[in-house]
């Protein structure tokens, strides 16, 4: 489904929306749809104007490590809890 909206997406508009506004956007539309909770999501990254897959990739934490070794890895990009 999210390569089917980001196809979508970018025969409008190319190399405009990521995969990650994709998701988000989903995310707020389908809580919203709940009648939960309603809010402004924010678009785009601002820290930069390349995605490179390999960096993405190399930056990731592995999928099986524990909310201990998460939080140690977060932090040690200086991000906090």
């Amino acid at each position: 489904m999210i390569d089917a909206a980001k196809a979508a997406v970018e025969r409008s508009c190319p190399r405009t929306v990521s995969c990650a506004n994709i998701v988000a956007f989903t995310a707020s539309d389908n809580i919203s749809l709940t009648g939960s909770v309603l809010y402004q999501m924010p678009a785009g990254r601002r820290d930069g104007r390349v995605s490179n897959a390999t960096e993405a990739s190399a930056n990731l934490p592995l999928f099986f490590l524990t909310a201990k070794q998460l939080t140690n890895r977060f932090a040690e990009k200086g991000l906090s809890v």
